[in-house]
């Protein structure tokens, strides 16, 4: 058994207040990603939204290798994350949402703007 874990489950006034600071950053960064038609779906959760890349790549396995590489932003080949049968599964990235609110837009600007390099 992990005591931290319970102790810190038992603090609800916390796990609530870290519930709506990650709501808030997803909601900031779903502003910034929507626009550019990014989303494959509105992430339910907080902690990480699916993106559709089909637009910039068939591979994310070789995209986001190149956007390591280029910028140091790291994002994960999405295709585990979807549907087997979905036609642009290769085309997806997971993008994580839990971290720090300024580098979790930060990061979606610089994804945002290392697409506007590529079109």
């Amino acid at each position: 058994v992990q005591y931290a874990g319970l102790a810190a489950q038992s603090d609800r006034n916390h796990i609530e207040v870290h519930h709506q600071y990650v709501k808030q950053t997803r909601d900031e960064v779903i502003k910034l990603l929507a626009p550019a038609g990014l989303l494959w779906e509105t992430p339910k959760g907080g902690w990480y939204a699916i993106l559709n890349l089909s637009n910039y790549t068939d591979n994310a396995d070789v995209f986001c290798r190149e956007l390591l590489d280029s910028t140091n932003l790291a994002l994960a080949p999405g295709r585990s994350f979807a549907p087997k049968d979905h036609k642009n599964a290769s085309s997806f990235v997971r993008m994580a949402l839990c971290r720090e609110r300024q580098y979790t837009i930060e990061g979606a600007k610089i994804l945002l703007n290392y697409l506007s390099q590529r079109k």
